[in-house]
């Protein structure tokens, strides 16, 4: 084998070129056994005194067939057609000798004359293989005499004789005169005295006529043996049974070679289905008749298997089946290299790397290795496809200027996967230009029909079985496009495909039932934003019969929503603890900074900065620890009673992440989430598609900000029947973010607000650079599986009156989420990262600023164009470069550590802001400075506050750590939380 092998695209299937056979070894191989000179058998006419030359035995009788075994699509056909135009050429004096050198060959090469290929597959029923081969060997000769050998008119008439004798019993052959050899004349003694033999001696002799047919055409055409193919024998087994048939009883004269090309799985069903026909049922029960003792039928499958290997032994010898490898086996031996016409050679290797990137989006060694092993596995015919629908998009052009070629590797894919797709049963048209808002309800809808949630969620093929390998694959190309021209499909399927099967992968969802449950709640299957499906799904997981078991979830933590807390104990002892409310009123009262900062001191650290704003405000501190009067909102928030003291956008970006949660007895309670966040972002990613003016564009984000800041209600499992909890929109007033565009009314004022919040909003949306992206689903998925991981962590180390505050746990969240998106893009670009790195940011931020300084995050210009290397560039890592610049996380993040911790160590905290409000600042060319104000809804009193965490401290979490399964239980169980009973409660009532 050579130690290079260049495969040039554009010729695998053009003219026979010897030095563009890719499988040489296996070439030279047949070769060999084909040019071998045949050894003739002693004359069979010869007679030994009185013994007729008939009854001899035929010596050289040998079956010489050779099997070209591989798979389906694995380039048998044309390594055939590569074999006879070898022979061709030799024949015409045309190919070259190279290949017969180090072969010892006896008298040397044999000259060969190839009759062409059969495939029994276009047979018809009546035809017989046999007659076929006497007809193509007849027309060979007829050609030859009347070409130039007019000299030869003896030998003709000798070949002329031949066919006369092996007409004459040609009515053995199956398809050919009467069914039965001996019809009803042979009651006649006269009929077979002279007639009636003679035929019955032909039809014996017919193997010996052949051999002598055969035998004299190739003495007169000079050649040393006839090379026929026969082709898919194996793809049909009605056709397929006659051709092996006849391979076995007449086809084995030497001077005949015959090229068997298929599948030796498919030979073997072929073969092991006629030996059990020879079973026959009545012989199969009349063996269970018999006592076991006495009966064979346990002894049947074993002979089977007997006379299935025995058959195929004598048809095709072992020594002469040759099987065609796949590339991986020549890529482990020599180094491949591809090329089209003139064009300089590409190693395998190099080609693979940018075929997993450009189409599916990965760049990690280890991905690209799995691709790679895919695809040099691949059958022949449809590996070399996939590497030849690649090679327009090598260069390093444009990608907006390879649309078409795009499009054409993605269809070739398609066609590569559709048995492998539809042996899932999924509609591979469901792949053509897919709808954003229903594909991922499709695939949901797939999934749990087919039980693919584990295996398939992430679109990644696994290396282990082809045709689940390539339907993946093909997904997964797929879905890199579709992020690539609807970036918010990015997001979506986070929330609507990752986040169901890490519930299912961590055994929260168990049965189908339940699966198919949760996805009727969460109305997965519409067109719903996910927006609303991250809402319903912390509807599902607070549910507990009739009642809300509330808790901190990924889906959402159970806050107080409406505008009291009517247990103030509960919401004073979850904030403050053992505090004692009189002393601090003392030290405020004193009005002098030395009894102020006192005060503050003896507050959790999380919440002094929310009452050193409000101190220096002077607020009114007349809550004394007792009742309700004077707690809320000085002491204490309710989402409600928060939004009120907001106004404008901020009061809506507060609120964004908020929803209330209606149980089975209509008590409305409150959930805020992360989650929402990123719904709001595939939202008002939505809204930025179509060619929208900048009018309307402000306009419809300004309306979709002031929709989602507006908390509706969302119903329970158990709750949802009955439900009539009042929402403060419509379900369906949702704007739809689906719109193309929309006219601009003339003369109309669009109300578009001036708010620096939703400048920046606008500037970073146009700042993504969605035709850069190539982001995967695994990395995708891998991004959710750490952030799912490290949230529950986060949950886990919350502790009370230390970290156990509602704007902790968001900045936490937020920081989680993000260093999950730097690390996975991060190393999705084939990047290795340290331990300290690779440590999620539970209970330090210091991670995720170690993630920061190996980005090198700085203050850069979005929009820098860069010399792109396709194998190199970070897509990914742009991508986290541009979410981490979104203008809503500045609302939400702590400024200091010491506003999460009271620790006095390395600011993380600040120093992550920092780089932030650069980052920021670099994609939207605005310096947003989250001011918030907050009033008194009293005397009007307001306290200016740096972003929202402070704030968000005061709303305390309600319910101790939920456990991560929080399957719905169903609504006829009473409600149990950790334990006990709990009674039903109104607006708000704690049941921790």
């Amino acid at each position: 084998m050579p130690d290079k092998i260049t495969i040039d695209l554009a010729s695998i299937y053009g003219e026979f070129k010897l030095d563009k056979i890719v499988r040489r070894d296996a070439f030279k191989r047949v070769i060999e056994k084909l040019y071998r000179r045949p050894e003739d058998d002693e004359p069979l006419e010869r007679s030994s005194g009185y013994r007729p030359s008939s009854l001899n035995v035929m010596k050289s009788r040998r079956h010489e067939t050779i099997m070209i075994s591989a798979r389906r699509g694995d380039g048998k056909t044309t390594f055939l057609t590569d074999i006879l135009r070898f022979i061709e050429k030799r024949q015409a004096g045309e190919a070259p000798n190279e290949l017969f050198e180090n072969m010892e060959m006896e008298g040397g090469p044999a000259s060969l004359y190839s009759l062409g290929i059969v495939d029994p597959t276009l047979i018809e029923t009546k035809q017989n293989i046999v007659v076929m081969i006497i007809e193509k060997i007849k027309a060979a000769v007829d050609q030859a005499k009347r070409a130039d050998r007019p000299a030869a008119e003896d030998h003709y008439r000798e070949f002329k004789q031949r066919l006369r004798e092996l007409a004459a019993g040609l009515t053995l052959l199956d398809g050919i005169g009467d069914e039965s050899l001996h019809g009803k004349e042979w009651v006649d003694p006269d009929y077979v005295l002279d007639k009636g033999l003679d035929r019955a001696s032909a039809a014996a002799a017919f193997e010996r006529s052949f051999y002598r047919y055969v035998s004299e055409a190739c003495r007169f055409l000079t050649v040393d043996a006839f090379v026929l193919a026969v082709d898919d024998v194996d793809t049909s087994f009605e056709r397929g049974w006659p051709v092996l048939e006849a391979i076995r009883k007449y086809l084995a004269t030497p001077r005949l070679k015959l090229l068997l090309a298929g599948d030796m799985k498919l030979y073997n069903l072929l073969v092991r289905q006629q030996q059990w026909k020879q079973m026959t049922s009545d012989f199969i029960n009349a063996e269970r008749q018999v006592p076991r003792n006495q009966s064979y039928s346990d002894q049947i499958a074993p002979m089977i298997d007997v006379l299935q290997d025995q058959y195929l032994v004598k048809i095709v010898r072992p020594e002469n089946r040759i099987d065609l490898q796949p590339l991986t086996y020549y890529a482990e031996r020599a180094s491949i290299s591809f090329t089209i016409g003139n064009t300089k050679a590409i190693t395998e290797r190099m080609v693979s790397r940018r075929y997993a990137k450009r189409l599916l989006g990965l760049g990690a060694p280890e991905d690209v290795a799995t691709i790679q092993s895919i695809m040099l596995r691949l059958p022949m015919r449809s590996s070399l496809q996939l590497y030849s629908s690649v090679w327009p998009l090598l260069s390093n052009g444009v990608r907006g200027d390879q649309s078409q070629q795009y499009e054409i590797a993605l269809d070739t894919l398609r066609h590569v996967a559709s048995t492998g797709l539809m042996v899932l049963d999924f509609d591979e048209n469901e792949l053509r230009n897919p709808d954003p808002d229903r594909i991922f309800g499709v695939f949901a809808g797939w999934m749990t029909k087919k039980d693919l949630w584990r295996p398939m969620a992430r679109f990644y093929p696994e290396g282990l079985e082809e045709s689940s390998d390539l339907a993946a694959m093909s997904v997964g190309a797929t879905l890199v496009d579709l992020f690539r021209r609807q970036p918010r499909a990015i997001i979506d399927y986070w929330l609507k495909v990752c986040t169901i099967r890490e519930k299912i992968d961590r055994g929260d969802i168990t049965t189908p039932e339940r699966l198919k449950e949760l996805l009727d709640h969460l109305n997965i299957r519409s067109k719903e934003e996910s927006l609303q499906t991250v809402s319903r799904l912390a509807a599902w997981e607070a549910a507990e019969g009739q009642q809300i078991a509330r808790g901190i979830r990924i889906s959402g933590a159970a806050v107080p929503a409406g505008p009291r807390i009517r247990e103030t104990g509960a919401a004073s002892s979850e904030l403050y603890g053992n505090f004692d409310f009189e002393s601090f009123r003392r030290d405020l009262g004193a009005m002098n900074e030395n009894s102020i900062n006192r005060a503050l001191q003896k507050l959790p650290a999380s919440l002094r900065g929310f009452h050193s704003r409000l101190a220096q405000s002077g607020w009114d501190y007349s809550y004394n620890g007792k009742g309700e009067a004077g707690f809320v909102p000085v002491f204490g928030n309710t989402l409600e009673s928060l939004r009120a003291g907001l106004s404008g956008q901020v009061a809506s970006i507060a609120m964004i992440p908020a929803s209330r949660i209606t149980s089975g007895q209509q008590s409305d309670n409150g959930s805020y989430s992360l989650l929402r966040i990123l719904g709001f972002i595939s939202g008002i990613l939505g809204v930025n598609r179509g060619n929208l003016t900048p009018r309307t564009l402000r306009r419809r984000l300004d309306q979709f900000l002031v929709t989602a800041g507006m908390p509706r209600s969302y119903p329970t499992p158990g709750g949802a029947a009955t439900s009539t909890a009042g929402s403060n929109i419509d379900e369906d007033s949702e704007i739809s973010s689906s719109l193309p565009g929309e006219p601009e009314e003339p003369g109309v004022d669009s109300g578009a607000s001036n708010d620096e919040a939703l400048n920046a909003l606008i500037r970073w949306l146009d700042a993504l650079d969605a035709d850069s992206l190539s982001l995967a689903p695994i990395t995708l998925a891998r991004v959710w599986t750490r952030f799912s991981y490290a949230f529950d962590s986060i949950r886990d180390e919350l502790r009370h009156t230390k970290t156990r505050y509602l704007g902790v746990l968001m900045h936490r969240s937020i920081i989680a989420f993000l260093h999950a998106l730097a690390v996975e893009t991060y190393r999705a670009e084939g990047n290795t990262i340290g331990p300290k790195v690779a440590d999620n940011p539970i209970r330090s931020n210091e991670p995720f600023l170690a993630m920061l300084q190996e980005l090198d995050i700085r203050e850069v210009d979005a929009k820098t164009d860069e010399d792109e290397d396709d194998v190199s560039d970070d897509d990914e890592v742009r991508f986290f470069r541009w979410v981490f610049a979104c203008p809503l996380w500045g609302y939400f993040l702590a400024r200091h550590e010491a506003d999460l911790t009271g620790s006095k160590s390395r600011d993380a905290a600040g120093e992550i802001f920092d780089l932030y409000r650069q980052q920021s600042r670099a994609f939207t060319r605005i310096e947003l400075d989250y001011s918030v104000s907050f009033r008194q809804p009293n005397d009007g009193r307001t306290a200016q506050f740096d972003g929202l965490f402070f704030l968000l401290n005061s709303v305390y979490l309600q319910g101790h750590k939920a456990p991560r399964a929080a399957e719905p239980k169903p609504a006829t169980r009473r409600s149990v939380v950790r334990g006990r009973l709990v009674p039903s409660g109104g607006d708000n009532a704690d049941k921790s």
